[in-house]
């Protein structure tokens, strides 16, 4: 039996004395990381939390929250991140939503706190002064594969967030698959760069103590700089990097690449976006001896695709072939399955989905679909639109809800991105649609520039790679650059409030 707290067990055992976290010039070994989660675990347990409960984390990446989730692990709980941006009414919200039994915080979370209502859940300021004066210990972990592992909030389209629910047995098998795909062994040092929240961070944390690596949690403050993070590369020789497309972008227009050296690293990944060309070709000149690997996958599925990028060719990279044993179907506009090279939604079945979402069984049962091949296989309709190709590659073109019909005419606004981010002068883009009385709407694009060019210039650029009913009719320049989620993704909804706050 092995569950993603096994593995700190197993770890422990083999290689004690390896570094197993590192943050701002602080560092733990295995023992020492499993012992202070053995003690933590037992701290849960004279709470109250049992096997199967909810422990909410609502602290900034640090020694203390890897402490923190493989002591709730190590209960048999599910770790509930919660954003260290979140403001206290969220945190309630998402309290009372899981039914949260504890909610581990800092002194400044606590403090953040005040009076504001949990929803029942007990909050504990964790240090680590405070971890070392526990004198219990739980020897023997919990959790068992099938229970949860974690439940990650995501947005949701009705405002309100929803919490995905996912096993250690789905967890398990993106980490086994990464750890081996990316041959991550004891000497490995991991670039945490998310935050905690965001699902990205799976892969950080848990392949590193699955194979005795070194996992460096980045500080929220050291990612405004790209400077810093080249920086911190080269002076740790940091060798597998994950991390959202807009981090490297920034690395590659900002990092000084050629005064710090990246030469360290091995693998690059990236997901959760599409990634510039131009930009992305920068970074592979910087560093030609890295491998670089798109991974595509929802929070419901984890990663389930896997790209390596040998050249680059044409504007978008491909999210390349199905991993880890889950299998790809593409629904056409019919509703039927297609087959050979074809456009529609994508389906996903396999061991990564998750178990469904929180509180939302009418959601989950939308979500999650039987296939018509088999009566027990659950596929997840991932609302991405995807197109097939002759080798069996497959490429993302977008949300289906992100279309845009204008003149009659279903427009993808992906493939103008990808055309004004061809422009030497175009670092961010992003395009929408106005409603317009006539046509259905009209294409307005939001850039940000890094060099001069004027709208007639940009939209001259757009003429020459698409038909004239996708060139935008209106190019709006924004010097702050695109509104993003807390994960680096662009923000659409607030791309869209922007919008709608300039007159047509």
């Amino acid at each position: 039996m092995t569950t993603l707290a096994h593995l700190l067990k197993n770890t422990a055992q083999a290689f004690p004395d390896n570094q197993a976290v590192f943050y701002e010039g602080q560092a733990l070994d295995y023992a020492h990381l499993n012992d202070l989660s053995d003690r933590l675990a037992q701290g849960l347990c004279d709470l109250g939390v049992q096997a199967g409960d909810r422990v909410g984390l609502w602290m900034p990446k640090s020694l203390c929250a890897v402490i923190a989730i493989f002591a709730i692990l190590k209960v048999g709980a599910a770790y509930v991140p919660i954003s260290e941006l979140a403001p206290p009414n969220r945190v309630g919200f998402v309290a009372g939503d899981c039914n949260m039994k504890v909610l581990l915080t800092d002194h400044d979370g606590f403090d953040r706190l005040g009076d504001a209502s949990v929803a029942g859940a007990v909050p504990v300021a964790v240090d680590m002064a405070m971890l070392k004066a526990l004198v219990g210990r739980l020897e023997r972990p919990g959790a068992e594969p099938g229970r949860l592992a974690y439940v990650f909030y995501t947005s949701g389209s009705t405002g309100v967030p929803k919490g995905v629910m996912v096993t250690h047995d789905a967890a398990l098998n993106f980490v086994d698959w990464a750890s081996t795909r990316f041959g991550i062994g004891p000497e490995d040092r991991l670039a945490s760069l998310a935050p905690l929240s965001f699902d990205l961070s799976v892969l950080d944390i848990f392949a590193a103590v699955h194979t005795g690596a070194c996992v460096h949690m980045i500080s929220s403050a050291r990612m405004i700089f790209p400077t810093s993070l080249s920086r911190y590369i080269q002076e740790h020789a940091i060798t597998i990097w994950y991390s959202v497309p807009a981090v490297l972008a920034r690395l590659a227009s900002h990092g000084r690449l050629d005064k710090h050296s990246m030469a360290s690293l091995r693998h690059v990944l990236f997901a959760g976006e599409p990634f510039p060309v131009a930009q992305l070709e920068t970074l592979m000149q910087a560093v030609p001896d890295a491998r670089f690997h798109n991974l595509y996958g929802p929070t419901e599925t984890n990663v389930v695709s896997h790209f390596e990028i040998d050249r680059l060719e044409g504007d978008a990279i491909p999210i390349g072939r199905p991993c880890a044993g889950n299998i790809f179907e593409i629904i056409a506009e019919d509703g039927t399955v297609a087959t050979g090279a074809a456009t529609g939604e994508l389906l996903v079945s396999g061991p990564s989905l998750m178990q469904g979402y929180c509180n939302l069984p009418d959601l989950t049962q939308a979500r999650l679909v039987h296939l018509a091949r088999t009566e027990s296989a659950l596929a997840y309709r991932t609302g991405d639109r995807v197109r097939r190709d002759d080798n069996g590659v497959y490429h993302f073109l977008g949300r289906l809800d992100d279309m845009i019909k204008s003149r009659g005419v279903r427009i993808e606004p992906g493939e103008i991105e990808s055309v004004l981010l061809r422009h030497p002068s175009v670092e961010e883009a992003i395009v929408l649609g106005r409603p317009d009385p006539d046509i259905g709407h009209r294409l307005a694009a939001i850039v940000v520039l890094g060099g001069a060019v004027t709208d007639t210039e940009l939209i001259t650029h757009c003429r020459d790679f698409l038909p004239t009913y996708m060139v935008p009719s209106e190019i709006l320049q924004n010097s702050t650059g695109l509104p993003r989620t807390a994960t680096g993704k662009i923000d659409r909804l607030a791309a869209r409030a922007l919008l709608e706050g300039i007159p047509a």
